[in-house]
């Protein structure tokens, strides 16, 4: 049930897709998984008060699953609940170390609020995690053109070798 919730997400079908997440939880109230998609959902519907009950729920149901805390994270930043988004950020890497969307999630806060140089460092652990990761690539690129300690050399270096990571992975 929760496959056809994640289907019908993906094609943008809200009232079908929370029908089948709705259904798994009915069928197994303990299914982490179920409150974790229907959470995504629902955030990205900006029904953000119902997207915490279901990450606070997938969260108490299966605490070691980092997506839930990335999910969590991602909607608290878009209210502007930076704080508790760091903490969720960091809970999910302390979780999951290798990955690379936590890393990713927190540097995109970071670099939201400004603090380029402060996000590099997690774009390019994301990139460790993940050498085909693209967007963390693209990030990581863009603020190190604003780190006064990157000299040209160095960012044309970068560019270079993560334009060969980016072609590698494309074939």
């Amino acid at each position: 049930l929760t496959a056809l919730g994640n289907i019908y997400d993906q094609m943008d079908k809200v009232d079908l897709a929370e029908k089948y997440y709705d259904n798994a939880i009915a069928a197994n109230p303990t299914h982490g998984l179920a409150y974790n998609n229907k959470g995504s959902l629902l955030m990205h519907n900006k029904r953000y008060e119902e997207a915490e009950q279901c990450f606070n729920q997938a969260i108490h149901l299966r605490p070691e699953n980092a997506f839930a805390y990335i999910n969590k994270g991602n909607m608290l930043h878009q209210l502007t609940r930076t704080d508790e988004a760091i903490e969720n950020f960091k809970t999910a890497i302390r979780l999951e170390p290798s990955n690379p969307a936590a890393y990713s999630n927190y540097g995109n806060l970071l670099k939201g609020q400004g603090k380029l140089v402060e996000a590099m460092p997690l774009y390019k652990k994301a990139i460790e995690c993940d050498k085909s990761f693209s967007t963390a690539i693209n990030n990581y690129l863009f603020c190190a053109h604003y780190d006064a300690d990157f000299s040209p050399e160095d960012l044309f270096r970068d560019h270079v070798t993560y334009a060969r990571l980016i072609s590698d992975n494309v074939t």
